[in-house]
């Protein structure tokens, strides 16, 4: 007899590999030579995940990923790991004031939260003396998260499927309503 594997772990698993692709996928050569700053495509990852579907997403694969992606792309070990897991738990908490209003909302408080995390981030490399990015390379991180995250997003919605009802259709539907 065959056993039925659990739909939870197959959503983990498939967080999992996407994770290690967005961890991997700054590291693409994508325009040598360029001032251009790779955008956080982990970050946009873990919490268009986390927004869409918070139990396949649990805290030991958002620290273990977290944990890769600083070895691998040379952050300090841990920070990076420790600022994802926070920001992820804020969106946790706050999902149903961010996801299912629009795309718009859900962009601007996305945005909001990398720029505290960033910025928490840099206050730590700070008051440890190590050196941090100037206000230049951090302003081309953020433009290039924000700009990167509606992308992952759509992908989160239509590849992925693991995008459900808005939040706002869902209550209408449950109450009699129609869509």
């Amino acid at each position: 007899m065959r056993r039925r594997r659990s739909p939870a772990l197959l959503r983990q698993g498939a967080f999992l590999l996407v994770c290690a692709a967005a961890i991997y996928l700054p590291l693409a050569p994508l325009a040598p030579g360029s001032e251009r700053v790779a955008p956080d495509v982990l970050f946009c990852v873990v919490i268009a995940w986390v927004l869409r579907d918070p139990a396949s997403a649990p805290a030991w694969i958002i620290i273990a990923a977290g944990l890769v992606a600083d070895l691998v792309l040379a952050r300090p070990v841990g920070l990076g790991a420790l600022g994802l897991l926070a920001a992820s738990e804020i969106a946790r908490a706050q999902r149903d004031r961010i996801h299912g209003i629009n795309i718009l909302v859900e962009w601007i408080a996305v945005l909001l939260l990398f720029v505290l995390t960033w910025a928490a981030t840099l206050f730590v490399l700070r008051l440890s003396f190590a050196d941090t990015p100037g206000l230049d390379i951090s302003l081309r991180l953020v433009t290039e998260t924000a700009m990167m995250y509606p992308l992952i997003s759509l992908v989160a919605a239509l590849g992925m499927r693991i995008f459900g009802p808005a939040r706002g259709v869902a209550r209408a539907l449950e109450q009699g309503g129609t869509w």
